[in-house]
């Protein structure tokens, strides 16, 4: 898995984050590009499966990181997240598209849906409901959504709307541990947006020192990590959108994906150590 070293940040004045990076060990495909993993989600029994946008795959390690297979999409994925059952929700912008993969010693297809607009950030809801990021682009609308597994869209919400393109709108999104509270990002709107199963907003993060948001993951406390682009850290917010405290993590400048485990204990961060591989970044108090 190659070498690790450990690092302190300090998050406040009573708090430490230990801070241990390890490799992953994903080469890069024979004349492929530098992997670029834009989502990540753990699986049952520590394995973790991986969005590689710059490569159109999406690849599934042992606990180790080691790369166990791999699976080729006919476009790049942007998120991913377990949805039980062996199963992994693929988001394809390009094709406003998300495909089921079922994840087992391989990864076989099992179905796709169409979507009405370009979806970035997908998250399991409950049952059969996921819900989604997309962006409009011939009315520059970006929004949310709930749809089922078959692709009936159960739920519509606009979040911004404009007369000119809205830039970066590559979202990401996530949910609290009751599955109550919508947690959604955009890069482009310098925001960090909560909403309720109704629609209702019920809080909107935004500062002038965090531009750039990108990944979200959710502890056991329910508290909100956000990893935020310039600068590069990681800021925590509490259920009600108030900022408890930063932490100044070692990530690189195309670090795009944070995930928590299964405990909810620790979290990794996927960015770039080298051309041919990534780095995973673990933080626990």
């Amino acid at each position: 898995m190659g070498s690790t070293a450990t690092h302190h940040s300090l998050v406040d004045a009573s708090r430490t984050a230990t801070q241990t990076r390890a490799i992953f060990d994903v080469a890069r495909p024979e004349g492929g590009k530098r992997p670029w993993f834009t989502g990540v989600t753990f699986l049952p029994g520590h394995y973790v499966f991986l969005a590689d946008y710059n490569n159109k795959r999406c690849c599934l390690l042992d606990p180790s990181y080691k790369l166990i297979a791999d699976f080729y999409l006919p476009v790049s994925p942007w998120d991913v997240c377990y949805i039980g059952n062996k199963t992994v929700a693929v988001s394809l912008p390009k094709l406003s598209k998300i495909v089921f993969l079922y994840v087992d010693e391989a990864i076989k297809h099992t179905k796709t849906v169409k979507t009405r607009y370009n979806c970035f950030g997908v998250d399991f809801l409950s049952h059969d409901l996921i819900v989604l990021t997309c962006y409009n682009r011939k009315r520059s609308k970006f929004l949310w959504m709930i749809i089922s597994k078959e692709g009936h869209e159960q739920f519509y919400q606009v979040i911004e709307k404009s007369e000119k393109h809205l830039d970066w709108v590559n979202s990401n999104v996530t949910l609290n541990n009751a599955r109550t509270q919508i947690y959604i990002s955009c890069p482009g709107l310098n925001s960090v947006y909560c909403f309720g199963l109704n629609g209702k907003e019920i809080f909107q993060y935004k500062d002038e020192n965090f531009a750039c948001p990108q990944g979200l993951a959710v502890d056991k406390n329910d508290d909100l990590y956000v990893l935020g682009g310039l600068p590069r850290h990681i800021a925590v917010l509490s259920p009600t959108g108030t900022l408890r405290r930063r932490i100044n993590a070692r990530v690189s400048n195309n670090s795009q994906a944070i995930c928590f485990n299964m405990n909810r204990d620790k979290f990794l961060v996927t960015g770039a150590m080298d051309p041919e591989r990534c780095s995973v970044l673990h933080l626990a108090y």
